[in-house]
């Protein structure tokens, strides 16, 4: 299932379109998979969940800046919900973005 996400304009001319892999190496349930470019937060990326050790592949139309933050939120395993810390990343080089229920890294 893939996602489609709009950045905000910049200065830049040129768009890219990009993908990468959020892999869930977690226990957790990922819910949720926000961005920021220094605007505020994006709406959830996410269409669905992304369990325990599955992936999920995103696609989106890049025109802004290629260092980001990311936030994920998950379900806990006693049915709450969380929104951890924002990660920066650069959205533009990931082609793998891992949570693996303490952090976000990627490759």
């Amino acid at each position: 299932m893939a996602t489609a996400f709009l950045a905000l304009p910049s200065v830049t001319a040129q768009a890219d379109n990009l993908s990468f892999t959020i892999k869930n190496t977690s226990k957790y349930i990922i819910s949720s998979f926000q961005t920021n470019e220094g605007h505020g937060w994006s709406k959830n990326w996410l269409r669905g969940e992304v369990g325990a050790g599955q992936s999920r592949s995103l696609e989106f139309l890049r025109d802004g800046p290629c260092d980001i933050e990311v936030r994920v939120g998950w379900r806990t395993t006693d049915g709450g919900q969380v929104i951890g810390d924002a990660w920066n990343i650069d959205i533009c080089d990931a082609q793998t973005v891992y949570f693996d229920g303490r952090k976000v890294t990627y490759e």
